[in-house]
């Protein structure tokens, strides 16, 4: 009787460096010790071709604001869609420079709390144009426009997000 197998999810060769020539030396740490990493290199190739160009450098408002502006938001759906590949590119660079001992502890903390502080303005300023574009501006009382307020607290608001920090708003 045959034995069922599950499918291979990650193929070998994203394990072993001389059988994965696209991927550079300082990469095979973090393909090593991250599932994670390999399951989004080998379903993503977009990421990879992203991380080819910003692996070497911290990922800060710089980059992540470039990547926003390529990739123009018109809907929610667009907003979660590119909001996510924010985050999965964001966290690949972190994963690579934090395994290959690229990036100290302040630098993923800081770029965790960046993507927290980027991703959770850009959603406020789409769903708040798309608010004010059905019911009107909110104006405070003397006829001001008001805008919704967001308050980062614990690690966000403290900027120390790690990789596995939730975010607690106000």
């Amino acid at each position: 009787m045959r034995q069922a197998s599950g499918p291979s999810l990650i193929p070998v060769t994203a394990m072993n460096p001389t059988l994965c020539p696209e991927f550079p030396v300082e990469w095979q740490p973090a393909l090593r010790h991250s599932f994670y990493l390999r399951q989004l290199l080998e379903a993503r190739p977009d990421v990879v071709s992203w991380l080819n160009e910003h692996w070497q450098q911290p990922v800060d408002t710089n980059v992540m604001q470039e990547f926003l502006n390529t990739n123009p938001i018109t809907d929610e759906d667009g907003l979660r869609r590119i909001l996510r590949q924010l985050r999965q590119r964001t966290m690949a660079a972190l994963i690579v420079r934090d395994l290959g001992e690229r990036a100290s502890l302040a630098e993923v903390v800081e770029t965790m709390t960046l993507l927290a502080d980027t991703t959770t303005n850009v959603a406020l300023d789409f769903l708040h144009g798309q608010l004010a574009s059905t019911f009107g501006e909110p104006l405070d009382h003397q006829g001001n426009p008001q805008r919704l307020l967001v308050i980062g607290m614990g690690k966000l608001g403290g900027r120390e997000l790690n990789v596995s920090s939730d975010v607690d708003y106000i």
